[in-house]
């Protein structure tokens, strides 16, 4: 079984869904995780044994639920734990792709992997049975799309503020929530509100998060590149924002954040 592979969403469901992904290990036991800020959202599906999961703070590791949906995390804290053996499927979504196929207010939900069913409803049954029925990787991405575009149907229209939202998840063209705001023709006030709803976190946190993750992007797409490079790629050009963020971020400097993200078990992660 492969360890772990990537799908790109069928092209009329690209505005809501990035992609799907799925990992898969017949007796893993890999290393205890810390994972780091990331401003995605996706909701995973444990076919097999479920991740472990432990919170800073927490005394143990608690199960996560077998359908899980995951918002935005904006700090460190967050240790994975995969042990046994492993068949995950991952729907993950655009920016604001979660909010527009479902209408959930994704801002409480912040910091955590909350049980699916709970915030998006019964439908995400029917998503879970869809998947759980295909043995292949394939046909399971197949299934879940098929379920997806009739879901697509009844989804809002994107609008400027979903727009904006691209924006700011692009950390190679910087830009002002006060030039968002006006493009989308609202007030900053409310862009904030309503960005807030649909991306999970304050849009100013999630523009930092996003050019921060794409450091690690940028590290796993060449791992051989030295940090002042993957700085520049990342759009970091003043070295003490790279270090006010990788602590914030991860709870390290640039350099030990990079060498503990090398290594295949870290894929997809």
């Amino acid at each position: 079984m492969r360890p772990y592979a990537h799908f790109r969403a069928h092209p009329a469901l690209q505005s809501v869904v990035s992609g799907f992904s799925q990992r898969g290990f017949d007796d893993a036991r890999g290393p205890v995780i810390a994972l780091p800020a990331r401003t995605d959202v996706f909701i995973e599906f444990y076919l097999a044994e479920p991740y472990q999961v432990r919170m800073s703070g927490a005394p143990a590791a608690a199960t996560v639920p077998e359908t899980t949906l995951v918002a935005p995390h904006t700090g460190p804290g967050t240790e994975l734990l995969i042990r046994g053996r492993i068949d995950t499927f991952t729907v993950h979504f655009t920016p604001t792709g979660c909010h527009r196929l479902f209408g959930c207010d994704l801002q409480p939900l912040h910091d955590q992997g909350v049980p699916a069913g709970d915030v998006l409803g019964a439908p995400l049954r029917a998503l879970r049975d869809a998947v759980a029925a295909q043995r292949g990787w394939e046909e399971r991405v197949a299934a879940a799309q098929a379920w997806l575009l009739t879901r697509l149907e009844r989804t809002r229209p994107g609008d400027a503020i979903d727009a904006a939202a691209l924006m700011l998840a692009d950390p190679s063209h910087p830009v002002r929530l006060r030039d968002l705001a006006q493009q989308a023709g609202c007030s900053e006030r409310h862009l904030t509100r309503v960005l807030g709803q649909r991306l999970g976190v304050a849009p100013r946190l999630y523009a930092r998060i996003a050019r921060f993750q794409s450091l690690l992007k940028a590290h796993q797409a060449q791992p051989g590149l030295p940090l002042t490079q993957l700085a520049q790629l990342a759009h970091y050009f003043d070295h003490a924002h790279l270090v006010r963020d990788c602590q914030a971020f991860s709870g390290q400097a640039p350099g030990a954040f990079v060498r503990a993200w090398t290594g295949p078990e870290r894929a997809g992660l």
